[in-house]
């Protein structure tokens, strides 16, 4: 898709809706996600996205901000993001297997890819 289509999509949308004011307009917002494959992104992203939030989710990561009830998401998976690491066990009971001790993970995202990581919110001119 070409990014003027898309934008022009958006404002078409909009109009639509301001046109039509005895039509109701949906229930819920729209999220619009942009997918990344590279971390190397992230810094250029969470300027472009400022203010934006870090939301983390058991598989991916991302920087959304919101724009009333929408919300423009940029995501990548976890496991770029973060290190997951065995930090315990916990006992199974046995059920249809053997209890068993099984390994316990947590993502730790510590490493400063976006600033100290100790703060969900990026501010617009924030340091990254």
């Amino acid at each position: 898709m070409i990014r003027e289509e898309y934008i022009q999509g958006l404002r078409d949308a909009a109009d639509f809706f301001e046109s039509r004011s005895d039509l109701p307009v949906p229930n819920l917002g729209e999220t619009m996600m942009i997918f990344e494959r590279s971390l190397s992104s992230a810094k250029e992203r969470s300027i472009q996205m400022a203010p934006c939030e870090k939301v983390y989710t058991e598989s991916f990561f991302h920087l959304e901000r919101k724009f009333g009830p929408h919300t423009v998401s940029v995501t990548w998976r976890r496991d770029e993001v973060c290190e997951r690491k065995q930090v315990g066990t916990k006992h199974v009971p046995a059920y249809v297997v053997e209890a068993h001790e099984e390994p316990v993970y947590e993502w730790d995202c510590s490493k400063p890819i976006l600033g100290n990581g100790s703060d969900k919110q990026i501010k617009q001119g924030d340091q990254l």
